[in-house]
């Protein structure tokens, strides 16, 4: 669990969570039990796959009820969110990203969860927005390395899936 944070209260997260709270964007759960299941489900993945997310600019995990949500989370089990900012003395920009997971999917259990976590992750490191086709192909990537890893996670379906030929589950 180290180099990354589950909970987004702690100060280093400030703005991130500020960010992300913004025009109530996010409603976050705090529920224990669901964080904990959260970072016992991550525990499964390959070691460096966390890390290497933090590299792309992962700096937060959190947790959020699907039904709480504004419109756009109602429908998702798993959220992705960028902040960019400027470093004015390296006069470059930055990125943080923020991934969240429904409690509606860790209660699917841990299979599933992690189905939608990876696809986050795809997210975070296509630095595009939307289902494109690198977003497709780095999505395959990560669910390979998975299964090399033993652990065999289902490819979960997305709208213009159907577009490449991939079959949507029942």
């Amino acid at each position: 669990m180290d180099g990354y944070t589950i909970a987004v209260i702690e100060e280093k997260n400030r703005a991130l969570s500020k960010f992300l709270s913004r025009d109530n964007s996010v409603a976050f759960s705090f529920d224990k039990s669901h964080l904990d299941m959260l970072k016992d489900y991550l525990d499964e993945l390959p070691k460096s796959f966390i890390p290497n997310l933090t590299k792309y600019g992962l700096a937060l995990l959190y947790v959020y009820d699907r039904e709480a949500q504004p419109e756009k989370g109602r429908k998702t089990y798993g959220l992705t969110y960028e902040c960019w900012k400027r470093d004015k003395e390296a006069n470059e920009k930055t990125r943080d990203c923020a991934i969240g997971i429904s409690t509606e999917a860790l209660d699917r259990g841990k299979e599933f969860a992690l189905a939608v976590f990876v696809h986050e992750a795809a997210h975070v490191l296509t630095f595009e927005e939307g289902h494109t086709e690198l977003f497709g192909i780095v999505l395959d990537g990560l669910l390979a390395r998975c299964a090399e890893a033993g652990l065999a996670l289902e490819r979960l379906p997305y709208p213009s899936d159907a577009q490449r030929g991939h079959r949507a589950r029942d």
